[in-house]
């Protein structure tokens, strides 16, 4: 007899791929639009130039930065 995976087996293993990419993404520097943006809400959030926001915060991961910002799932 063969080895079949159920329909749960195989949506499992996709999900689990997406959520360990997306986890890798948290923990690695934004791209360079996104990092735009973060500049752009840290202005107005914080209260901060462009440039005090790029030396504070200039090497901050993606979650670091959705969490100073209070953005996304990491709230």
């Amino acid at each position: 007899m063969a080895n079949y995976t159920t329909g749960a087996q195989r949506y499992n293993k996709k999900h689990a791929a997406l959520f360990d990419d997306y986890r890798k993404r948290q923990n690695s520097l934004p791209p360079c639009l996104l990092y735009k943006r973060f500049l752009d809400i840290a202005e107005e959030k914080l209260n901060i130039s462009r440039e005090e926001a790029r030396i504070k915060y200039g090497q901050y991961t993606v979650k670091q930065w959705e969490e100073l910002l209070k953005l996304g799932w990491n709230k």
